[in-house]
């Protein structure tokens, strides 16, 4: 069996950490993916709530601890918002700017970055495609 695969099966068949989890592995080398797949988070117990299967949570924890520190922050700052809220997509980079989150580089403008990280949120499922406008 693939190494994709075996992962792809600890996933349980949950879209969310299947996407999630690929999305970060995308960028990581043959290294990477093999601590991914034998990692010990996947036979830990994540949580005491018995609604969210455990492989769920071992693959967004696993998700967020490749995340970039910038991508961290910001994916932290979006918690505050209650559940099913309306997030506003050029209020939400401004605010990431207004936070210092998020720093210029020689190549790109705090704007760009922002629009860079953002694509990057929503592509680990930070965000639902309905609460961003």
């Amino acid at each position: 069996m693939g190494m994709g695969l075996e992962i792809a099966q600890k996933c349980g068949g949950v879209a969310l950490a299947a996407r999630s989890l690929g999305f970060t592995l995308r960028s990581q080398n043959f290294e990477e993916w093999m601590k991914v797949k034998d990692s010990h988070i996947w036979n830990k117990h994540v949580s005491d709530d018995f609604s969210l299967s455990n492989q769920v949570l071992a693959s967004l924890k696993l998700s967020y601890s490749y995340m970039s520190p910038c991508l961290k922050l910001c994916f932290t700052y979006c918690a505050t918002f209650p559940k099913g809220h309306k997030i506003v997509k050029d209020d939400l980079i401004y605010e990431w700017i207004a936070l210092d989150f998020i720093k210029p580089t020689i190549l790109l403008s705090d704007m760009q970055l922002c629009e860079k990280i953002y694509c990057a949120a929503t592509r680990t499922i930070i965000f639902s495609t309905t609460s961003v406008t």
